[in-house]
């Protein structure tokens, strides 16, 4: 939220921004808390859990999908779902370089060291004003689920895994 702030404030930016914040998790509370301390709550649209079928038209009001990730000494972002969700529907993804979050976004997105909101603030503000580089990066990450992540190349690779354990 520190680098939406920065981002609503910024003078070179000449289009309106908006933030879309879905989601029932444990820092739903402090979130909304943030939001409206920061006085963001015109710029940020909150909304509740969504059924699963309804999440594509989420992402297809978005032009850019981010997910700054924040380790705990005890968790760190797994394998990132949403993030798969977010590229099959050709977003370009900013994310924070924690857990496995590189190895699903690779170089798809862009990813910044986790609580650096002043990068966090440039990547965003960089695919706002570089329409080309969201297309790009739109179309490498929709290539990326298709080559590695879509259910045929899933199961591939489970079939794979399956047969050299049976071959031991």
């Amino acid at each position: 939220m520190y680098s939406a702030k920065k981002l609503l404030s910024d003078k070179d930016i000449k289009i309106s921004v908006k933030f879309l914040l879905v989601g029932s998790g444990k820092e739903r509370r402090k979130m909304l808390k943030l939001i409206k301390r920061l006085n963001l709550e015109r710029n940020v649209i909150v909304g509740e859990h969504l059924a699963y079928d309804k999440i594509p038209y989420l992402f297809n009001l978005g032009d850019i999908f981010v997910l700054p990730s924040i380790p705990t000494r005890y968790w760190q972002e797994q394998f990132g779902y949403v993030l798969i969700e977010a590229m099959a529907s050709g977003l370009p993804v900013v994310s924070t370089l924690t857990g496995a979050i590189p190895e699903v976004v690779s170089d798809s997105g862009i990813l910044v060291p986790p609580g650096d909101y002043s990068l966090l603030y440039k990547s965003i503000k960089s695919l706002i004003e570089n329409s080309n580089l969201r297309k790009e990066l739109g179309k490498r990450a929709r290539r990326r689920v298709e080559d590695n992540f879509s259910a045929k190349q899933v199961g591939e690779k489970l079939q794979k895994i399956c047969l050299n354990l049976l071959d031991k």
